[in-house]
Formats: structure tokens, C-alpha cells, sequence
């Protein structure tokens, strides 16, 4: 996959005040689906607002870094140049449906807007182009929906619209801004399926701004995690998901996962024996290993914790165990042997 967009070094401040985003550097690659995870002041907002330059310019400052995107440097290009850019190459879909959307216009008059500006297509051929984003973002009998105003819409249907107008002049980039945050559980599966095959039928590069990553995990190939104003862990969703190295990001994974990290701990330190966790990938999931292994090595094994579940499509297992007696590097080698990834936690 090419590179597409290319952020370097990147710091960003407001006025005279301290530096909100330090150093920030990524690198996209075409067709890829990239998570920028933090909590609420981390940067992650502003990291995504600056590559468009939608940030107000009378404040914000650039101290150092550059934005490269199709060999072009954001932070540099006109304004002119931002307008073609804007919408047309790369779209973006913000937080709240309902305040991204105009009240006092139609479905139609919203998306045929951004065809006639970067399209030119008015009249019957943006009609017709509206009824496809429509029918693509899967909304119900989207002639129909053509005349409805927002407030006669769903959440769903309003980010759904939302959608469709980001898509409507075939960008290279999606940028969605906590996009599934003001829905509600039913409504951003629905989204994330979308976004999902979007990025699967259309090949599209989507960057994710989120807090939760549970929403990274059923969508994304790539994940950083931001903490005040840094990147503190980045790479593959599956081994930052499975085995995280920072402590923003273990209590990202645990919040999602709704383990008490107090709790765990506790239990660990009364469990008796070797402490191990087992990460098991794709096929070896559902194998029923640990009876075998135990016969081979003579160890006795305790579940101390567990769970399955699926990044994107692929389904994953992690277990906690407790190993006592036996040959523990017998059954440390069979482990390794079936693929199965082996941490000794004590």
C-alpha cells in the first residue's frame, strides 16, 4: 500500500498558551483504517481538525511539523488550494450529526450542495447521485428521504446522511470525529458495520477519532493511542488490543473489556504457582489445547481469567492461567509450538 498522508513531527498551539498537540507523527497508507484513541483533551480532535486546517487560524500556532498529503504540505498549501482539497479529497464526519447538518435544508439540498460545488452536478444527475449515497450508507427508501429535513431523521439516519455527504465526491480520506459517540449501542454497530464495508468496497482510507476501543477493535487495522498530547503506543489493533505496553492504553483495553485492574491484581497475587496469559489467534481459538498439554507435561493448570471475542474479522482468546507442578518448560514449548503467544506474568 502507498503512503497517503504523512504527518511529521507536528506540534500545535493556541495563542501563547502551552503546546496541546508535541511531536505528533503518522503515517497512513492507502485503503488502511487508522484509530487515534484518548481521552477527552489529548489532542486527538485537534491532531485531526489541523489536516484540514479547520482550526481557527486567528489562534492556533504550528511551532514545528509538517502535514504531507499527496505530496503536498497542508500547513503551507493556499486557501485556495484547501477549498479543492476540503471535501473533495479528503471528508470529514464530526461528532454531532445534528449541529454538522443545516436545520433549514433538506437531505437533498445538503448533499447536492457539495456535488455542485466540487462536481458541478445539479438538477436531475445530483438527484440521482444522492438516491446512490444514500442507497450506499443504507438508508430506507431514500427517494422518499430526499425532502426529509434533519429533525425528522433518526441519530442513525442523521450520521448516516452525514456519511453520505462526506462520500459524495469519492474522497481518498475519511476523517470521523467520535463519530458514533452521540448514538446509541444499537445505532453505532449499524455505523461501524457501514464504515466497515465502506472501507472493505470502496477501499477508502478512514482515520477514526474515538475514545472507546471497543470501536477500534471491530474496525480498525491500526491504532495510536494519544495522552496529553503524545502518541504513548502505536502499531497493529490486534497487538496493541492484546497486549499492551502503556498504561493509558492497559486501562483503554480494561475499561473495554470491563476488568477491574485492582481486582486482577489481587487475584494474582493469591493465585499459586507460575502466572502465564495465553493469546490464541484465528483457528487456534477454539482448539481445545490445555488438556493435551497437561497430559504431555504434568502440569496442572487453574483458569483465572478469560474471554473471546473477534478483532475485525478475525476471532481471538486470551486466557490467565495458573500452573503448578509438572515440567513447566514442556508446556511452555507446546504452547509455542500450536502459535499460541505465552507471557509470564510472575
Amino acid at each position: 500500500m502507498n503512503e497517503l498522508l504523512r504527518i511529521s513531527n507536528l506540534s500545535i498551539c493556541f495563542d501563547r498558551g502551552p503546546r496541546v498537540v508535541d511531536s505528533l507523527s503518522l503515517a497512513i497508507r492507502t485503503g488502511q483504517t487508522l484509530a487515534l484513541v484518548g481521552e477527552s483533551g489529548s489532542g486527538k480532535s485537534i491532531s485531526a481538525l489541523s489536516v484540514l486546517r479547520l482550526l481557527d487560524e486567528r489562534h492556533v500556532r504550528y511551532p514545528t511539523g509538517e502535514i504531507h498529503f499527496q505530496g503536498e504540505d497542508m500547513l503551507k498549501v493556499s486557501e485556495k488550494r484547501l477549498r479543492q482539497i476540503r471535501g473533495r479529497k479528503i471528508s470529514m464526519i464530526f461528532q454531532e450529526p445534528m449541529t454538522s447538518l443545516n436545520p433549514l435544508h433538506t437531505v437533498e439540498k445538503q448533499i447536492g450542495e457539495t456535488l455542485a460545488l466540487h462536481k458541478g452536478l445539479r438538477n436531475s444527475a445530483a438527484r440521482k447521485r444522492c438516491i446512490e449515497l444514500l442507497e450506499l450508507v443504507g438508508i430506507r427508501d431514500p427517494e422518499s428521504r430526499l425532502s426529509s429535513y434533519p429533525h425528522q431523521l433518526s441519530g442513525g439516519q442523521k450520521q448516516r446522511v452525514g456519511i453520505a455527504r462526506a462520500l459524495a465526491c469519492r474522497p481518498t480520506i475519511l476523517l470521523c470525529d467520535e463519530a458514533t459517540s452521540a448514538l446509541d449501542p444499537q445505532t453505532t454497530q449499524s455505523v461501524l458495520r457501514l464504515l466497515a464495508d465502506i472501507n472493505r468496497e470502496l477501499g477508502l482510507t478512514i482515520v477514526l477519532i474515538t475514545h472507546e476501543m471497543d470501536v477500534v477493535r471491530r474496525v480498525c487495522d491500526r491504532v495510536a493511542v494519544m495522552d496529553a498530547g503524545r502518541v504513548v503506543e502505536m502499531g497493529p489493533v490486534s497487538e496493541v488490543f492484546l497486549h499492551p505496553q502503556h498504561p493509558t492504553t492497559r486501562d483503554f483495553v480494561f475499561e473495554s473489556e470491563s476488568i477491574d485492574s485492582e481486582e486482577m491484581q489481587e487475584d494474582l497475587q493469591k493465585a499459586k504457582g507460575r502466572i502465564m496469559r495465553l493469546t490464541f489467534k484465528g483457528d487456534a481459538t477454539y482448539k481445545p489445547l490445555l488438556g493435551s498439554v497437561a497430559r504431555e507435561s504434568g502440569v496442572d493448570f487453574s483458569i483465572l481469567s478469560g474471554r473471546i471475542d473477534h478483532i475485525k474479522d478475525t476471532p481471538y482468546g486470551q486466557l490467565t492461567l495458573s500452573l503448578v507442578g509438572g515440567d513447566l518448560d514442556v508446556a511452555m514449548n507446546a504452547l509455542k509450538a500450536a502459535d499460541v503467544h505465552v507471557e509470564v506474568l510472575r
